[in-house]
């Protein structure tokens, strides 16, 4: 018992430095209007402007598992990231989070204590049915209920959260499919960033998920593995940095 608290304490405490904050509206567009704001437990997350943090700079990479990109293609939908999320150039299954305390922002939840923010959204589309979910505010929760949530639009349906894939400490504080403790210093291969953080974290499909996605009569069997978040944490900036300070110039 002791042992499964110490974990989770300390899962709680990287999760808190992985996240960021803002909002996307089902435009695709920020949205920090009074419309917009909802009780902690509920609402997207409301600030952008940085906030309580780990480590100054670094990124995640989110990647789509092999199950889901099958599924995408049999139904002939497209996944695309509002901003400031990005899609790693030339991977259409991969989307970059910057992560640092210029973005981040460790927000109250009623239900889960805390909660770390994704700024911007994902949308989901099916052209040959005009179909769209818009999953917006996106947080990460380790207690009670471990995963990933966000409030999410069908269509032209009310917004409702949802919990829309669960994971574990173990996985977080260790890896899912190989051992990689996260405190290990790592650099990381892609940016050259030196940092520390979870790696081959993997998420796997909610009860919630699986009942949203069958107002598609798309069928997601609980538990199926969505994607895998890769975070590097770091102490020195690295080019989403510097890439955001010349757009905040331009």
């Amino acid at each position: 018992m002791r042992l499964t608290r110490t974990a989770l304490s300390l899962a709680t405490a990287v999760l808190l430095s992985v996240g960021l904050t803002g909002t996307a509206t089902a435009d695709g567009r920020g949205d920090h209007g009074p419309a917009h704001r909802a009780k902690a437990a509920e609402g997207p997350c409301k600030s952008r402007t940085g906030g309580v943090y780990f480590s100054p700079f670094g990124h995640a990479d989110v990647t789509l598992k092999p199950e889901v990109k099958k599924i995408l293609k049999a139904e002939k939908a497209t996944i695309k990231p509002v901003a400031p999320l990005s899609n790693n150039p030339g991977r259409d299954d991969q989307f970059r989070f910057p992560l640092g305390v210029f973005e981040d922002s460790i927000e109250p939840d009623l239900t889960h204590i805390f909660r770390v923010c994704y700024p911007g959204g994902i949308v989901i589309a099916r052209p040959s049915t005009g179909d769209r979910a818009v999953c917006n505010g996106i947080w990460l929760a380790v207690l009670p209920s471990p995963g990933a949530y966000c409030n999410l639009r069908i269509n032209k349906g009310p917004e409702r959260r949802v919990q829309l894939a669960t994971t574990t400490a173990k996985d977080l504080l260790i890896g899912s499919h190989s051992f990689y403790p996260v405190i290990t210093p790592r650099i990381d291969p892609k940016t050259g960033e030196l940092g520390f953080g979870p790696k081959d974290w993997e998420f796997r499909g909610s009860k919630e998920f699986q009942a949203a996605l069958k107002q598609f009569d798309v069928d997601l069997p609980e538990g199926t593995p969505l994607f895998n978040l890769d975070a590097t944490l770091s102490f020195l900036p690295g080019p989403d940095f510097w890439a955001r300070i010349q757009g905040l110039g331009a």
